[in-house]
């Protein structure tokens, strides 16, 4: 078996796709593939590594020893976990929020902040077909401790997270967009202000209005020019009946 199908093999048996590996490994997206279609084949340390995140090992065996592979040395691995990654989206009218789309066996979910201090918001279906976030999961883990943080980062990891073009992620897209613009308690807040913004400008207007004295607009004066023509006399027919008495 070629180390390219050794690589399919583990993925396939841990139930993991490529990118969940990466996830996994604490690599970007991509690095499975790009170590796959590398000329020559996968290198060993590469190779280890990938066995790791799948649940190998990579040993060589022989004259009467087993040698173990590591697939980077401790302080390697250890920055590398210790490097906080971002999510690829921000969050509509936060910047220094970021997101990505995820799902389990079950449920969709955008996962803000997902490899620092993940917050859930679980996204499905209403009765109307529309896509909405339904419930925000929150977590203090100032609070709640390491543990809590590790344990939700280990569901996380847990999780598959989907590219752009995969089932779900538009969906998630437009639920997290009318959430934060529209049914967010913080964007239903803002809402509230402006209509009371509103009614007391309102308010404002037709009291000022109401006890303000009506002033009938002037107009601005005629000039009247003289007229050029002569004075006008009345003629016409008179008829007088009767003659000498």
């Amino acid at each position: 078996m070629d180390t390219n199908s050794c690589v399919h093999h583990m993925l396939d048996k841990a139930g993991l796709s490529p990118n969940a590996a990466c996830q996994s490994m604490g690599r970007a997206n991509g690095y499975v593939d790009q170590s796959l279609k590398r000329k020559g084949g996968i290198g060993a340390p590469a190779l280890a590594e990938i066995a790791q995140a799948c649940g190998y090992k990579l040993q060589l065996a022989g004259r009467g020893e087993t040698l173990n592979i590591d697939p980077a040395n401790k302080s390697e691995a250890e920055n590398t976990q210790k490097t906080p990654r971002k999510g690829r989206m921000s969050l509509f009218g936060n910047g220094s929020v970021t997101w990505d789309v995820f799902a389990d066996d079950s449920e969709l979910f955008a996962v803000t902040d997902p490899y620092e201090f993940p917050a859930f918001y679980h996204i499905g279906q209403r009765e109307d077909g529309s896509w909405h976030v339904l419930s925000v999961e929150e977590h203090d883990y100032a609070k709640e401790g390491e543990g809590e943080l590790e344990r939700q980062l280990a569901r996380v990891r847990g999780m598959r997270r989907l590219d752009v073009g995969d089932k779900g992620v538009s969906e998630a897209i437009r639920a997290m967009d009318l959430y934060v613009s529209c049914e967010s308690p913080e964007a239903r807040a803002k809402a509230e202000k402006r209509w009371q913004e509103v009614q007391e400008n309102v308010a404002r207007e037709l009291a000022e209005a109401k006890g303000a004295r009506y002033k009938k607009p002037e107009r601005p004066p005629v000039e009247r020019k003289p007229s050029k023509k002569g004075p006008k006399f009345f003629t016409g027919l008179f008829i007088t009946f009767g003659g000498d008495k």
